[in-house]
């Protein structure tokens, strides 16, 4: 054989990548300022560090000293800070013309800081278009002065996309300080706004006339954040203009106050004209006054649909100081408009110095609404000596208030055809509940006493109107005079004055109750209640019907029990009677038409009964049994009360609760308890004993024997894995059946596993029996033997070979995962090239994954013995004195094969090994011998002895009988004197087979 040597070469690709050069970056960080919550969405979100003195300022910072280098700053779109470094005057524009001078500068966010100083802008005015970009614009900590209208700075662009114009700590003097009406302009700090005629300027003492009769502020939007103060006012103008549909929000605890000058100018009826809509929110105050004289209104509300909101805590005052007409009044309300003064806030309105003018103090239009919430305070007074309607109501309107703290409505007016309510049309009503309600006939009430009448209380009323005049009145009180007296004098065509005050609410509480019968709280309810209110109590059938007439004549209810002068009641059951678990019981409290109510619910504090508990089994995948309806059951080990199940029970008691962690182990103990909602927990229940009702198991082990061996008789050692779930201590195994082990091939055995419980597992153990000609793997056993076969007997074809390779073989297979006979699967992988020519061939079986070679022997033939007898016994025999000739006690049998091809006669002979002999050496010579027919030979050491000769000779077997009786037998031949008694004689007898002519 050549020896190949290869050389193997192994390629090494290295890739190598060229990294790029990374340069030096700049990274400009931003800060983002620590600003209150309220205020941050207003303010840039960016801030530079400023840097003065010898540091050079960032490059988006402007360090301005003079009107020039601040006019630069303003047009270079880099530049997103400003710093006023000094008082600036805009020296440029002189006391002439007041001509506006505006500038549009680039569209970004810009923070304007002026540092404390002054600015005197003159006639400049500085626009920023921004289109949709959301720009942030903020001025702060300025002094300002400026004569164009348009203000010092303005923002023009699409309204709604979030543009930002902030004043914070800013003082204006001047014609108006912005008219942006598409950004949000917010108020942060202290912001004082005066829209002046004329200034004089601070920088040169001359004086400046302004674009003047110019209003603070036109905007869609202002937002005054929490904790500012704006200080607004004009010398001859609207202070603010709130445009269509926008919103003034004035945030928690700030404050605005508005000051009208004159009667004129700038949209001229009114201190603040509302086109959208106006939100005081808790504890903010608004202030609105009119100077002297002055003929203007003071807040007006313009548009269909817009509404103002004073809510919880808030503050709106009004003071005019003029002479008062309809549409310039001190609260104008449109028509389809709504005003409402929350809960805790107020709404004081007071027109002064009115004179002999006829205007309303309060002006709703048509369709519109006017409500003062519970606690709120709506006062309104007004003077003069002309005719007037202190309140003019529209059509369909509404002005309605209930359970108000304060509602004050007077006339100081000497006008004896002046009204407190005009209500347009023959329809109107006035809708009150519950109030004290007082009226005075004349003028000149000092404080709220001397009233005319007195009606308290008082609750449901409807009052009808036609005009001024009231024409019913109904209302209901807790007694008849007060009642029948308010209905018949309720006029306010009458008063100078009425007070609707508000009645103490009425408190109440009631304690806990139990359904516990040992308890006092089961039969007796207790609680705390306004002094004097009427306790009604309801919810439970053990409540009876109540004995008490109500404090109201009007009330058909029965009370049971009035509260002491400290609040306290308290009401017993009737005797035998408890309150019943779950029950909500309600307590009411009615004083003076005001009532209140508190529930409780009746706890359940009673453990259910004991639950039932149904038999388990190890193999129960439910816990059932029986409890209180709705019950929470939870089932314990007794031994360490670990939960086996929890669950609720039906409305009809019965329970069924999954067990999660199968099979249970048995013998142990468990019991059960229930609670109820309230968490009652029942004693336990009967425990019950897990009954083992599963069998053992195991894993068989195959047994590999040889055959005729003796199989084993520990059962145990037949399999393993063994498992109870009561543990394997208390198996017992027993072999039932055994296998046959006196074949070759697959048999079994039984092996039973019985727990203590008496459960039995029956397990079938794999038994595969082998002899010399058996080999095995893992997957399967194969039997095969050697052969001979006749070179006559080849056939030619491969089937007719293969079939008697398999049968000659006496080949056989089994599986022995199964123990399945497999003898159909086995194959002949190679056949050794056996043929007819005499020789020896190995031949290769397979079957799964085993392989087996056995050896085919191919010969001419032989003449061969087959079978010989191998023990010869003539038994015990007795001395006698003559000669006595004894056939063998089991028949003598010679089997010959003649598988010769061409056959010739043959003979048998037989020869002594030695003579027939004792073991110590005594012979008996010549006394085995064949008899002929009654001729004996005697067979000797030194020759042989012919036995049986065939002269027709046939292919097959011949057997050759010895047994006495036949032509040739076997004998032992006995003589006198030459035997000694008690010995026993053995020898070997060889037999010749001679193929001989």
């Amino acid at each position: 054989m050549k020896k190949v040597q290869r050389l193997l070469i192994t390629s090494l690709v290295c890739t190598l990548a060229l990294l790029p050069v990374m340069e030096n970056q700049v990274f400009i960080r931003q800060f983002t300022p620590t600003a209150k919550a309220a205020e941050a969405d207003i303010r840039n979100t960016t801030e530079t560090t400023k840097v003065k003195g010898s540091l050079k300022a960032a490059p988006n910072v402007a360090e301005v000293t003079d009107y020039l280098t601040l006019e630069a700053a303003m047009k270079n779109s880099a530049i997103t800070e400003i710093e006023i470094m000094n008082d600036i005057n805009f020296s440029n524009y002189t006391t002439g013309s007041a001509a506006e001078q505006n500038l549009t500068i680039p569209t970004r966010s810009l923070t304007i800081d002026g540092n404390g100083h002054t600015v005197d802008f003159r006639s400049r005015g500085y626009l920023m278009t921004f289109g949709s970009t959301p720009v942030n614009v903020v001025v702060k900590d300025i002094s300002m002065f400026g004569r164009n209208y348009w203000g010092p700075l303005r923002l023009s662009g699409t309204a709604k996309k979030g543009a930002q114009l902030t004043y914070e700590n800013v003082t204006y003097t001047g014609a108006q300080l912005t008219c942006s009406y598409e950004a949000d302009v917010n108020i942060v700090g202290d912001v004082v706004n005066s829209s002046v005629n004329s200034y004089v300027s601070p920088f040169d003492g001359l004086t400046y006339i302004t674009l003047g009769n110019q209003v603070n502020l036109e905007v869609t939007n202002i937002n005054f954040l929490e904790n500012s103060h704006y200080v607004g006012s004009t010398e001859n103008a609207t202070v603010i203009w709130l445009s269509y549909n926008g919103t003034a929000d004035i945030a928690k605890n700030a404050r605005v106050d508005l000051t009208r000058g004159g009667s004129a100018g700038e949209e001229g009826t009114t201190a603040f004209r509302i086109d959208g809509n106006l939100n005081i929110h808790d504890d903010a105050i608004l202030n609105i006054t009119t100077s002297q004289d002055s003929t203007s209104g003071g807040i007006t509300l313009n548009n269909t649909g817009t509404q103002i909101n004073v809510n919880e805590n808030a503050s709106l005052n009004v003071t005019t100081n003029g002479a008062l007409s309809d549409g310039r009044n001190p609260i104008y309300v449109a028509s389809g408009a709504a005003f409402k003064v929350d809960s805790g806030a107020k709404l004081v309105v007071n027109s002064r110095n009115t004179k002999t003018s006829a205007g309303s103090s309060i002006y709703t239009g048509d369709n519109c609404s006017f409500i003062i919430a519970k606690d709120g305070t709506f006062d309104v007074t007004s003077d003069g000596t002309g005719t007037k309607n202190l309140i003019r109501i529209g059509v369909n309107a509404i002005f309605q208030f209930a359970d108000a703290k304060r509602v004050n409505l007077q006339l100081d007016n000497t006008s004896a055809s002046s009204r407190l309510i005009y209500m347009y049309g023959a329809a109107g009503k006035l809708v009150v509940d519950v109030q004290s309600v007082k009226a005075w006939n004349a003028i000149g009430s000092s404080g709220d006493t001397g009233e005319t009448y007195l009606w308290n209380p008082m609750y449901g009323m409807k009052i009808s109107y036609s005009g001024t005049n009231v024409t019913t009145a109904v209302g209901n009180s807790i007694n008849l005079a007060t009642q029948t007296s308010f209905t018949q004098n309720f006029r306010t065509q009458n008063f100078k004055r009425v007070l609707f005050d508000g009645i103490p609410d009425v408190g109440i509480s009631i304690q806990s109750l139990s359904d516990n019968k040992t308890a006092t709280n089961s039969h007796v309810i207790t609680g705390v209640a306004t002094p004097g209110a009427y306790v009604r109590l309801s919810g439970d059938p053990a409540i009876p019907t109540g004995t008490i007439a109500s404090q109201d004549f009007n009330d058909t209810n029965l009370y049971h029990v009035i509260a002491d002068g400290d609040g306290k009641y308290s009401y017993t059951l009737p005797e035998n009677t408890f309150l019943k678990a779950g029950s909500e019981v309600t307590a009411y409290g009615y004083l003076n038409g005001k009532s209140q109510t508190d529930t409780t619910t009746v706890l359940d504090e009673t453990a259910p009964d004991a639950p039932t508990l149904n038999p388990i089994q190890d193999t129960s995948t439910a816990i059932t049994g029986t409890a209180e309806p709705l019950s929470t059951v939870t089932v314990y080990n007794v031994l360490d009360n670990a939960i086996l199940a929890s669950g609720t029970a039906g409305s009809n008691g019965q329970y069924s609760l999954t067990v999660n962690e199968r099979p249970i182990s048995p013998y142990l103990s468990y019991y059960a308890t229930a609670t109820d909602a309230a968490g009652n927990v029942s004693p336990y229940s009967t425990a019950i004993i897990v009954s083992d009702t599963t069998a053992p198991t195991a894993s068989p082990l195959t047994q590999y024997l040889t055959l005729s061996d003796i199989f084993t008789m520990d059962a145990k050692t037949l399999v393993t894995d063994a498992y109870d779930n009561a543990g394997i201590e208390n198996i017992t195994y027993t072999i039932k059946t055994k296998p046959d082990t006196n074949s070759v091939g697959y048999s079994s055995a039984t092996v039973s596993l019985r727990d203590q419980a008496g459960n039995e597992k029956l397990i079938t153990i794999p038994v595969f029996i082998t002899d010399s000609n058996t080999t095995k793997t893992d997957q399967a056993m194969l039997q095969a033997s050697n052969f001979k076969i006749l070179t006559t007997d080849v056939p030619t074809g491969d089937a007719a070979l293969d079939s008697l390779i398999l049968s000659h073989a006496k080949v056989k297979a089994w599986d022995i995962t199964t123990g399945a006979d497999i003898t159909n699967q086995v194959s002949l992988t190679d056949k050794g090239g056996l043929s007819s020519t005499p020789g020896q061939y190995i031949i290769t079986l397979q079957v799964k994954n085993l392989e087996k070679q056995i050896t085919v022997t191919v010969t001419q033939g032989s003449l061969e013995f087959t079978d010989v007898t191998e023990t010869i016994s003539f038994g015990a025999q007795k001395i006698t004195s003559n000669n006595h000739k004894i056939a063998p006690e089991t028949a003598v049998k010679l089997q010959i094969s003649d598988t010769r091809s061409t056959n010739s006669n043959w003979k048998v002979f037989a020869q002594l090994e030695s003579p027939l002999q004792t073991a110590d050496g005594d012979t008996l010579p010549d006394s085995l011998a064949i008899d002929y027919g009654g001729t004996l030979t005697s067979l000797s050491v030194q020759s042989a002895t012919e036995v049986f000769a065939n002269n027709n000779p046939q292919s097959g077997v011949t057997e050759i009988d010895l047994s006495t009786g036949g032509d040739a037998s076997i004998v032992l031949d006995m003589k006198p004197g030459m035997v000694y008694a008690n010995k026993e004689y053995r020898t070997k007898i060889i037999w010749t087979l001679e193929d001989a002519p």
